[in-house]
C-alpha cells in the first residue's frame, strides 16, 4: 500500500500498513464509542447536537422536507 512512498525503510511501511488495517478495523468500535461519550454527557449531547442545527441548510421543500448539511462547516466544527 505505502511501497511507493520516497523515504520509507521496510519497518516504516509496514508501520504505515499496520496503522490503516488497525484504523480501518476499528472504525466501527470507535464511533461506537464516541457515540456512546456523547449520549452519556448531556452538556456534549448539547454542544454537538447544536453545531449539527448550526450545519443544516433549509432546503426550502414543505412537501418532502429533506435534511443537507454544509459539511464544510460540519467538518470546522470545533466539538466534532
Amino acid at each position: 500500500m505505502f511501497l511507493e512512498m520516497d523515504g520509507f525503510d521496510y519497518a516504516a511501511i509496514a508501520s504505515q500498513d499496520f496503522g490503516a488495517i488497525w484504523a480501518s478495523r476499528n472504525s466501527v468500535t470507535a464511533t461506537s464509542w464516541a457515540i456512546f461519550d456523547i449520549y452519556r454527557d448531556p452538556e456534549l449531547l448539547a454542544s454537538v447536537r447544536a453545531e449539527v442545527d448550526a450545519c443544516r441548510v433549509d432546503t426550502g421543500r414543505e412537501d418532502a422536507p429533506l435534511i443537507k448539511f454544509d459539511f464544510d462547516r460540519l467538518f470546522r466544527s470545533p466539538v466534532l
